[in-house]
């Protein structure tokens, strides 16, 4: 069985591997250094299984929330705010900036379509990206419409929208999410449990795109007006006006890559659209189904822990048997990945706890090398010293 000489062996040799994959952890995040064998090649992540699995499987609409294509002119757009009023929404939140006046007509009837509405939420642009400039406001904006509005913008990892900021400080302000102000509108209490919560990121805990909600076209929307079938649809619920398509071919307008895309695809293409990422954040508060993700602390802890017990066994099989063959030491670490990638997305799937990977993984592919380079200097230190070790022989 395992002695005290081979769990103290393994000790070190674990913290050799550890503090060498923190070393190249350091440089692949600081430097992009090691950025062309990352995890997160070409925007994948694993974690994105998971909600590619529970896309599939999801029938169930969000019935609080419905999205409305919107118009391409100020005009229309006013006439497709005052139609939705009539119906009594709880909130309107209008997915587009009109930093500039255009026409004069259609710029008075915009402003008379959300004067003394309190329920409308208006979005502006923070200039997040540094190809996006200097922030962005609606030109009718006043100090009261500021209160209700948030910023569009998203964080984007690796091209893929996978976490979102509720909140941002910019030149001593607190700015708020497009979907912040929304919750906060909505539901006072969903939003204090968010703000509560005081991350600066937060997980997109993802539940479908648009088939996950109800969405009406322009076009539907004046046809259904028309037809008085609107009001059980509308009435107290959270309308999104903003642009998407239901049908192909879809246009690269507001798109973006999700988790839900598939990284298999030959020719990759953005595969959800702005409003729709809204429509699963929002989903995310109302449910306050948040999603967790460990400290980098915690997944090196846990790296140390893999490895530690890895090492106690390759140790003890030398100890026992002599070095095993280098092709059998190659299955056993390669079983010993997938074990334990499946194992963490399963923690993620039932508990919503993610582990970044990366310490982990760099940990598990370099400790056979790390082992090996400590088995000669631990027959050198045996030699000359007489260091009490299992490669003595």
């Amino acid at each position: 069985m395992f002695n005290l000489q081979n769990i103290k062996e393994a000790i070190v040799a674990t913290s050799i591997t550890v503090l060498i994959a923190g070393f190249i952890y350091f440089l692949d995040s600081r430097y992009e250094f090691f950025s062309s064998i990352n995890w997160n090649l070409r925007g994948a992540d694993m974690y994105d299984f998971f909600y590619r699995e529970k896309n599939k499987n999801s029938l169930v609409r969000d019935t609080n929330i419905v999205l409305v294509q919107i118009e391409d002119s100020r005009e229309k757009i006013a006439n497709q705010i005052n139609i939705i009023e009539e119906y009594n929404p709880a909130i309107v939140g209008i997915d587009a900036v009109f930093e500039n006046k255009k026409d004069t007509r259609g710029d008075s009837k915009l402003l008379q379509s959300i004067i003394n509405k309190p329920n409308l939420v208006f979005a502006y642009k923070l200039g997040t990206d540094k190809d996006e400039g200097i922030l962005k406001h609606n030109f009718f904006d006043t100090s009261v419409s500021k209160e209700h509005a948030g910023y569009i913008d998203f964080n984007r990892d690796k091209y893929v929208i996978r976490t979102w900021s509720p909140f941002q400080d910019a030149d001593g302000i607190r700015h708020f999410a497009f979907t912040s102000r929304i919750a906060q509108l909505y539901s006072p209490k969903k939003f204090n449990q968010l703000k509560y919560r005081e991350n600066g990121n937060e997980i997109i805990n993802y539940t479908g795109n648009t088939e996950r909600y109800t969405g009406i076209l322009k076009e539907e929307l004046l046809e259904y007006h028309q037809k008085n079938q609107l009001q059980k649809l509308f009435n107290n619920k959270i309308i999104l006006l903003g642009y998407f398509a239901k049908y192909p071919p879809f246009v690269p307008d507001d798109l973006y890559f999700s988790p839900l895309n598939d990284p298999a695809q030959k020719i990759r293409a953005p595969d959800m659209y702005g409003i729709v990422i809204h429509a699963n954040i929002l989903s995310m508060i109302l449910d306050g189904n948040y999603a967790k993700i460990a400290s980098k602390l915690t997944s090196f802890l846990i790296a140390f822990f893999l490895i530690f017990l890895f090492l106690l066994y390759m140790i003890y099989l030398y100890s026992e048997n002599g070095m095993p063959s280098y092709s059998k030491i190659l299955l056993i670490q390669l079983l010993v990945i997938l074990l334990v990638l499946f194992f963490l997305l399963e923690v993620y799937n039932i508990f919503l706890w993610k582990t970044p990977l990366l310490p982990v993984l760099i940990s598990l592919i370099i400790c056979i090398e790390v082992l090996g380079i400590y088995k000669i200097i631990a027959r050198w230190l045996h030699k000359k010293t007489g260091y009490k070790t299992a490669y003595s022989k």
